[in-house]
């Protein structure tokens, strides 16, 4: 099939899946047996499946097919893989029908649209509340896209945009919910050679071991700085100076409990300048730190797996690189 025929069939389908809203199921799909008759002419060689799949592949963005049904994307969305927390704005009606239905959707079962950030969901649910109660819910969007959710990315730089989302993965709506406020840091030093190294340390978690960034749950009335160092102390044993250098920003991310309660993370992340002579580490093994390791800073983004860290570390290698030259002086 050249491109011409892919993107005739595609906009005949388009054409279709608009007039058939009636039609579509909670996630948007028509069964593809359906569209396939649809577009095949009066008299005319039937349109199969197999073309139809041809047709999105050679022209993206336009349909979905999955487990032969088919739907209408968004006008320029594109599948991605969001943050791990998203927020919707909503209202007390939207409320019931999430309640009603059981699932998050849009009024007419199309792409619920999402926010990455808590403050930008509240203005938009403040500007379309009009006498409702404005409300703003936690959307576990890592599970989500595991249990099959899609997600997606205008290119015109508009909010995320989903297929229904099943009320199980809205954190706020599920009982026992609980938020969670830490803080943590990531201690950098330079060697004698002039390379810069960051302190990470290694887990023992119910699915693994990992190696993370030391955090901690802040106490009440705790400053998040001072937190941070506190923490990464605990945690690391370090007993050498160590200075907020740099906020790195705040991540999200959900998790649940050992006896099942969702919790809503966010965790305030600093960069930590450490003395330039390494003092010895003692981990925490009461709390599961079962090592603590410098490694140079490629290696350190490697292995830091956690989504929600990834851009952190990306900010990390940044502001470590243009520091290279300029403040070479201080560690003298």
């Amino acid at each position: 099939m050249d491109r011409r025929d892919a993107q005739r069939l595609t906009q005949l389908a388009r054409r279709f899946l608009v007039r058939m809203e009636s039609r579509v199921d909670k996630n948007g799909f028509v069964d593809a047996l359906t569209v396939c008759e649809a577009l095949t002419p009066d008299g005319g060689p039937q349109v199969s499946a197999d073309q139809l799949v041809a047709a999105a592949h050679r022209c993206p963005g336009v349909i979905e097919i999955r487990n032969r049904s088919v739907r209408l994307l968004a006008p320029g969305a594109v599948p991605c893989t969001p943050p791990d927390v998203l927020y919707h704005a909503t209202n007390a009606h939207g409320l019931q029908h999430i309640h009603r239905k059981g699932y998050v959707s849009s009024s007419d079962d199309r792409l619920v649209f999402l926010s990455a950030d808590e403050p930008s969901a509240w203005r938009v649910a403040h500007r379309a509340a009009a006498s409702t109660a404005p409300t703003v819910i936690y959307i576990d969007a890592m599970r989500a896209r595991r249990a099959g959710v899609m997600f997606f990315r205008s290119r015109r730089g508009c909010p995320y945009q989903a297929t229904a989302i099943p009320s199980r993965f809205v954190l706020n709506l599920q009982a026992g919910f609980g938020h969670q406020m830490a803080a943590g840091g990531i201690p950098f030093r330079r060697t004698a050679g002039g390379a810069f190294e960051l302190a990470l340390i290694r887990v023992a978690r119910r699915r693994g071991v990992t190696w993370e960034v030391a955090k901690g749950k802040l106490e009440q009335g705790e400053p998040p700085e001072v937190a941070a160092v506190r923490e990464v102390r605990e945690e690391t044993g370090y007993e050498g100076s160590l200075a907020v250098s740099l906020p790195l920003g705040r991540i999200h991310y959900p998790f649940v409990t050992p006896d099942g309660a969702p919790r809503l993370k966010t965790v305030f992340l600093y960069l930590l300048r450490a003395e330039h002579e390494g003092k010895a580490f003692a981990p925490k093994l009461d709390e599961g730190v079962r090592a603590v390791e410098w490694f140079d800073v490629e290696e350190a983004i490697k292995l830091v797996s956690h989504t929600s860290l990834r851009p952190v570390m990306q900010r990390v290698r940044a502001e470590l690189a243009s520091r290279a030259d300029v403040e070479e002086h201080a560690w003298k």
